[in-house]
Formats: C-alpha cells, sequence, structure tokens
C-alpha cells in the first residue's frame, strides 16, 4: 500500500569473479602420484584423467570399446562434443604422456568400464566427484582441488609445451578457441613463449637476473 518501492534501495550483492575449479600444477600431479600407489583405484581415476583430459563424470564411462588403433574417442556428455587423445601410444611430444595408466590398467580385471569400484562394479558418476576430492586431500592437496581441475591443468601443459588451439580443443572436446583459451588460462607465459622446442630439447635459458653472457640455469622441463 506504499506509494514507494523500497526494494529499489538495496544496492544487489556482487557475486565475486571465480575461475571455477583450480587448475592443477606438476607439483599437484606429483604429490599425488606419491601418495596413490599404483593398483589403487584413487590413482587408476587419477591417470585416466591425466591422459584422456576427461571429466570425471565422462571418466566413468570410459571403456575399452572407445579404444581403436591406440587412440580413444568418446563424446563429451556435457556438450556432445568429439574428444580423441592417445591411449595406447605415445602421442606427439606437447602431450607429455607417462605409462602409468597402463601399468594401472594391467593390474586391472577386464571390466566393461574402465574405471570401477572395490567390488568390480561401474562407479557411480553422481558419487565419484566427492571421493575423488577425498583422494586429493588425502594427497596433501588443497581442499579447492578437484578432479575438474586436473583437466584444466592438462589444458594449460598443452598451451605451454606449444600445442595450437585446434590440437587442445582435440584433446578436450571444445567447440571454441575461447573455451579453449579460458581452460589454458593458467599457463605459464614462459613456458608459452619457448613453447615446444624448449620442452623438447631442453635449452638452458638464462634468468633475467643473472648475465646472459656468462651463467646459465638448469632446465625446469
Amino acid at each position: 500500500m506504499i506509494e514507494i518501492n523500497v526494494a529499489r534501495q538495496v544496492a544487489p550483492s556482487k557475486t565475486p569473479d571465480s575461475d571455477g575449479h583450480t587448475p592443477w600444477t606438476r607439483d599437484d600431479f606429483a604429490a599425488f602420484r606419491a601418495h596413490w600407489p599404483i593398483g589403487s583405484k584413487q590413482r587408476l581415476a587419477f591417470e585416466l584423467m591425466y591422459r584422456t583430459c576427461a571429466a570425471i563424470g565422462d571418466t566413468c564411462d570410459l571403456t575399452r570399446g572407445m579404444v581403436a588403433s591406440g587412440w580413444l574417442i568418446y563424446k563429451r556428455e556435457k556438450s556432445k562434443s568429439l574428444a580423441a587423445c592417445p591411449f595406447e601410444v605415445d602421442g606427439p611430444d606437447w602431450f607429455e604422456a607417462t605409462s602409468d595408466l597402463q601399468e594401472c590398467l594391467a593390474l586391472e580385471d577386464r571390466h566393461m568400464t574402465f574405471l570401477t569400484t572395490e567390488h568390480g562394479k561401474s562407479r557411480s558418476k553422481k558419487a565419484a566427484a566427492s571421493w575423488f576430492s577425498k583422494a586429493a586431500r588425502a594427497a596433501g592437496l588443497d581442499d579447492g582441488k578437484t578432479a575438474h581441475g586436473i583437466r584444466k591443468g592438462r589444458a594449460a601443459m598443452f598451451k605451454e609445451n606449444g600445442a595450437s588451439a585446434d590440437q587442445r580443443m582435440a584433446v578436450l572436446g571444445h567447440e571454441t578457441i575461447g573455451e579453449a583459451t579460458r581452460y589454458s588460462k593458467s599457463a605459464d607465459l614462459r613456458r608459452t613463449v619457448e613453447g615446444t622446442e624448449k620442452f623438447q630439447l631442453s635449452e638452458q635459458v638464462p634468468t633475467l637476473e643473472q648475465n646472459p653472457l656468462k651463467t646459465k640455469v638448469k632446465s625446469y622441463v
């Protein structure tokens, strides 16, 4: 019954800007591997996500039937776009592959899906995210490090190693350059500038604080 709208005098609350899930770093990858040994379900889940760059929900659905000629191709549940990755082959140097996944799979019984529970059943996609977050905390990672952060961390690694936007989009199943850029936002600028040649040859580059004519530092690759 009043003549004015008092709600107009209330300033709307501002939602803080956020980049979403925190990308994992190389140190995070190493810490998780050091804590969870090959043979554990947690390590298998990690290596599947590290290799495929799939989201945790998609990881639960990955099957051997998706692998052909050493490559895994699957359709993402969220965007319905296709993603492809070298699964049983090394792939390009910028992919930075390891043999850990194949070692994990060699210890597993063969099931329809790669990722199973301790009882050999396919893992629930609804519970997988929280299950893996607990595994990350147990490995000493920050609370903000989730399964999706692996996907974003790998995107940054690809950019640092010289992968093109199209190559990153193909592995992660992105459909736009903007999405690929957003996911690789945490890439180290110096590694990005030096690119693939630096990654392959491990050249020694002087720091800005040192005399470039006299001193060289060890490669951090």
